[in-house]
């Protein structure tokens, strides 16, 4: 509860100026939480369901680690955005919505 607020403040805090400092602080964030899931699911701690897999993890941390950014910038485009993801991978990989 208390590493992620600190990492966002760390991203957003060092976010780079030109495309390719962009990239690569990007690229290496999604790299740090790949490789901490990698450790999670090594360990047993975190355990994927209903098909998801940690190249689903990578792929969906390419598009909200960005997010974070259009979050700061314009919070109604990161919301609009973010619903549409939510709905795309809730359909997906059917997660059920009641029990």
């Amino acid at each position: 509860m208390t590493i992620h607020p600190c990492v966002v403040i760390l991203f957003l805090g060092n976010y780079p100026i030109g495309k390719m400092k962009r990239f690569f602080w990007i690229s290496f964030w999604i790299l740090v939480y790949t490789v901490i899931e990698w450790i999670e699911v090594w360990q047993g701690i975190l355990i994927y369901r209903n098909g998801w897999n940690l190249w689903w993890s990578i792929a969906f941390m390419g598009v909200v680690i960005p997010l974070v950014r259009l979050h700061y910038r314009r919070p109604l485009w990161a919301y609009g955005i973010s619903i549409i993801v939510v709905f795309t991978l809730v359909g997906l990989f059917h997660v059920p919505l009641t029990k």
